[in-house]
Parts: structure tokens; C-alpha cells; sequence
């Protein structure tokens, strides 16, 4: 087996780092008890410039930068955030291991073929993680302890060949071989400085001194010993969370902050072949409750741009009642994504842009007050369609295209209630007399509609439905062309009256 370790020793402060336009002097303290007070445990860049160093009194680093921004250190963060890398790499690489607080590692030897080579799967994760704008030393070994040290020392490199990683691992100092309790100072003190003055020890020795735990975590290094992990298992929902460096107060400084939240779900979105409907973002405050918003789009959507507009269209709707600490975003459902096809030569509005126009009319004038037509299973043109709000809308599969290829035409204006022919034609008798209970001959009145300037271009289509009701429905129904030129659906009942229902125009 191939194992690939990723090290981030600044994970901590990239994650406050990350999605600054304008980087500040940052550190991380963490509490220390022997100096009764707060020490900074890393510095970024900007504080270095300041002479601000790993180690300093907190009080100290604040004298020598004022304005210096510091956060308390936080392992749960810290593993929040190696749970979301795991989350992305797991549909790039499955057998992904968390190794709080700073590492991550992967078995790559099953994915040599697939990615065509080690090379490929490095050069692809160090742009992922560049992208993720996380510090990262990276290292490759046949064993997972291995991986881990030399990431950890910086003395990973690109190769497979076994003789030159064990050299590698040959040359790292004991000390960061993470061996039990303080074996390694003892060591240090008989003048045994590097793995390869170990190996050199016959194990009954070792055993003798250190007792058997040195031996055993030696050989797992250099891959003598089985080394078995315990693989990540993502959740069925998607999280992220970013800290602000400093307070937001206006809604226009979180345009930047929730575009690199989107981006992180774009990726995740793109490697599990997944899409989304719905989106809630909390926007975090320092001493009340989060601010919930939801967006909801048309139709499934990946892109981290569509929903950065739509995001930012239901920002401009909220007034902050308190300065933002942090952004969260959250996507309970995922939908398997199948890509659209769409016609090389098609010409004016894509149904993306269709989609991405009823999402941000939904946002403007809520999403209850788009509405669409959904067919139902009913042969009655009046009770054939009913109005459904957008986002629920599901198409009916008894009532596709594909199931009815041949379905005879109807109006796009189908009229509430079936108007009188003899009203709409402005005659007192046509087809039928009104002041008679009996129907004439069918054919007379098919030449009587004819007398009055109406041409049947088709028809006729009996409907006969509900006959196991109280108001069973028969008609005959024709497309007609009116004397001033306009087209309409026409029908005749079983007691021989004529309506008009609908026009095509």
C-alpha cells in the first residue's frame, strides 16, 4: 500500500486567515498555566513583520502591535475543519484518516491507475489545498506513520522508490517520532539522535530499556508492523463555518466571506456528483442569536456564482440588528446531479438562465408567490391542471411528454367556466334552440355551426369521464376557426349544447 500524508502546521490560523481581502496581524495563543497567562502559539506573516514570534506572552505581542488580532486556540475547529477536507477528498480518494489536530491521510496506492500515477494525485491535492488557501506539507511512504513523519518534518518528497523514503526516514530526529513518554530525551542524553542510530539497537536491547512500545512504533514507521486506520465516514449533509477576523457591520463586507463558503460547496458539489435546492446560511453575532437565512433556487443548481447572486439579493432584503462574528452555511439534502444537454446551435435563453430568473424573482418576492402549472391525473380539461408554488413543483410522470406523445392539441387559454356558443357568437340560436329541451340532428347541427362562419379544422375528441359520479362529463370537442379569424375549443354535451372552453388565439 501507498499512504500520502497532508500536514498543516497553521491550520488554526488559516482558518481565520482564509477569506481576508486584506490580511492582518493575527496570532493564536492558547492558555498556559506555568506562566499564568496566554501565550501565542503562531504568528502569521504580518505579526512576524512586527517581531511577533511563537512563544511570546500575549501581553508582550500586544505592546509590539496594538492593533494585533488574536484568537484562543480550538482543537474543535480545528478537527470541524479536517472533517470538511475529509468530506471533499473522500469522493477523490475514499480511505481518507483524520488526524487531529493538523493532518489528514490517504491511501493512494488504489488510485495510481485511475489518476495515471502518484504524480497526478500529488500535483491535484497540492492545488486543492493551495486553492483552500491552507499552509500544507505533504509526503509520500509504504507505511501511514511513515507519510506522517516525514510531512511533519518537511522532508516529504515525490518519489515511490522504497530505498530512498526509508533513507528519508533513516535521517528524521527521535524526538518526532511521537515515541511513548519521555523515551526520546533518554535517548537523547545516551546519544542516540536519529532513526537510523536506532535500528542499529537489536531489538532485545530496546525492549530491555524502553520496554516493547518503542520497538513497535519503530517498526510501524518504517512499515515492518501492520499499521491498520480508521477510515472517515462523511455525513449526509454538508457544513462550513468561517470566523471573521474583525466584526462586519454592513451587509456588503459579507460578499467576499460567503464566496469562499460557496466555493468550498461548488468543490464539494463537483466531486460527489451532487446538486442542491436549498441553502441556509447563519450569520453569526457575538451575544444574540444567529440570523437565519434560506435561499431556495428554481431548479438543482451547482454553480457557486448563482447562488453567490441569489445569496446576496436575500442579504440586501435583511437589516443587521448586530455586527456579524462568523458565517455558517448548511445544505441538509443533496441531489445525485445528471448535467443538462442542450443543443449546440440553441439560440436566446438557456434553461440555466430560465432557472437562475425564477430564483431571484422567488428571493424578491418570495418564493410562495412563484407559482407554475402541474398536470393532474384527470381527463376533465378543467380539473386537468392546477397552480403549484415553484419550489415544490414535481413533474408528473403519468402525465409526461414521453407517456402521451400524441395528446390531441389544447388552448393555452382555457376559460374558467365554458361560455355559451350562441353568447359568444352573439346569435340566439345556433345548433341548438334555447327555448327547446330537444337536441336537433348532430349533422344538422354541425351544418348550422358551418351557416354561422365557424370551419371545424379538427375534430371530433369525446371525452367521457366520471361516469361513476353524479356529474359524469360527455362532450365532443373541436377546434374551430371563428368568422373574425380566431380559434377556439369548441364541444358539444350529451344534452346538445355547444361552449366554447378555451382559444388557441
Amino acid at each position: 500500500m501507498l499512504w500520502l500524508y497532508a500536514h498543516f502546521p497553521t491550520l488554526a490560523l488559516d482558518l481565520y486567515s482564509r477569506g481576508q481581502t486584506h490580511q492582518q496581524a493575527m496570532v493564536i495563543v492558547e492558555h498556559s498555566p506555568q506562566k499564568a497567562g496566554h501565550q501565542v502559539l503562531m504568528a502569521n506573516k504580518e505579526a512576524k513583520e512586527h517581531g511577533i514570534e511563537a512563544n511570546q506572552a500575549l501581553h508582550t505581542a500586544i505592546a509590539l502591535n496594538p492593533k494585533l488580532h488574536y484568537a484562543e486556540f480550538s482543537p474543535e475547529r480545528c478537527l470541524h475543519e479536517l472533517q470538511a477536507l475529509a468530506q471533499c477528498l473522500y469522493y477523490y480518494c475514499p480511505q481518507v484518516a483524520i488526524f487531529p489536530p493538523d493532518g489528514l491521510l490517504l491511501e493512494i496506492g488504489s488510485l495510481k491507475k485511475l489518476h495515471q500515477g502518484s504524480e497526478n494525485i500529488w500535483s491535484h491535492l497540492g492545488q486543492y489545498f493551495q486553492e483552500q488557501e491552507l499552509n500544507h506539507h505533504m509526503a509520500i511512504a509504504h507505511s501511514p506513520k511513515g507519510a506522517r513523519l516525514l510531512a511533519r518534518t518537511q522532508q516529504g518528497r515525490l518519489t515511490e522508490d522504497r530505498d530512498t523514503i526509508q533513507l528519508l526516514i533513516q535521517q528524521c530526529h527521535l524526538t518526532d517520532c511521537e515515541l511513548p513518554g519521555k523515551c526520546a530525551e533518554t535517548m537523547l542524553r545516551m546519544g542516540l539522535h536519529n532513526v537510523q542510530q536506532l535500528i542499529h539497537i537489536p531489538v532485545t536491547e530496546i525492549n530491555h530499556r524502553f520496554g516493547p512500545e518503542v520497538r513497535q512504533q519503530l517498526d510501524k514507521i518504517l512499515g515492518v508492523s501492520p499499521d491498520p486506520q480508521r477510515y472517515y465516514t462523511p455525513p449526509a449533509y454538508f457544513d462550513r463555518h468561517l470566523e471573521l477576523v474583525s466584526e462586519v457591520e454592513h451587509n456588503g463586507a459579507l460578499r467576499f466571506p460567503l464566496n469562499r463558503l460557496l466555493q468550498d460547496l461548488q468543490q464539494y458539489l463537483y466531486l460527489g456528483a451532487f446538486a442542491i435546492e436549498c441553502i441556509r446560511i447563519n450569520l453569526e453575532h457575538r451575544d444574540r442569536p444567529a440570523t437565519q437565512i434560506e435561499i431556495h433556487t428554481a431548479q438543482p443548481e451547482t454553480q457557486h456564482t448563482v447562488l453567490l447572486q441569489l445569496g446576496i439579493l436575500k442579504l440586501e432584503q435583511i437589516k443587521l440588528t448586530a455586527p456579524i462574528t462568523g458565517i455558517r452555511i448548511r445544505v441538509d439534502h443533496l441531489i445525485a446531479h445528471s448535467s443538462d444537454q442542450h443543443d449546440l446551435f440553441e439560440q436566446g435563453n438557456t434553461p440555466e438562465e430560465a432557472r437562475q430568473f425564477i430564483a431571484r424573482l422567488g428571493i424578491r418576492l418570495g418564493k410562495e408567490n412563484i407559482h407554475r402549472i402541474q398536470t393532474q391525473n384527470d381527463h376533465r380539461p378543467e380539473f386537468a391542471h392546477v397552480e403549484q408554488a415553484y419550489h415544490t413543483f414535481k413533474p408528473s410522470p403519468l402525465l409526461s411528454g414521453d407517456n402521451y406523445p400524441l395528446s390531441p392539441p389544447r388552448p393555452p387559454w382555457l376559460l374558467p367556466t365554458p361560455q355559451s356558443l350562441n353568447s359568444v357568437l352573439g346569435l340566439k340560436r345556433c345548433g341548438q334552440d334555447t327555448n327547446t329541451k330537444s337536441a336537433p340532428n348532430y349533422a344538422e347541427q354541425i351544418v348550422d355551426l358551418k351557416q354561422h362562419g365557424l370551419e371545424i379544422i379538427l375534430g371530433p375528441e369525446r371525452i367521457y369521464s366520471n361516469w361513476w359520479t353524479t356529474a359524469p362529463v360527455n362532450r365532443d370537442y373541436y377546434v374551430a376557426r371563428f368568422p373574425e379569424g380566431a380559434i377556439g375549443w369548441i364541444f358539444r354535451d350529451s344534452s346538445g349544447f355547444w361552449y366554447v372552453h378555451g382559444w388557441f388565439s
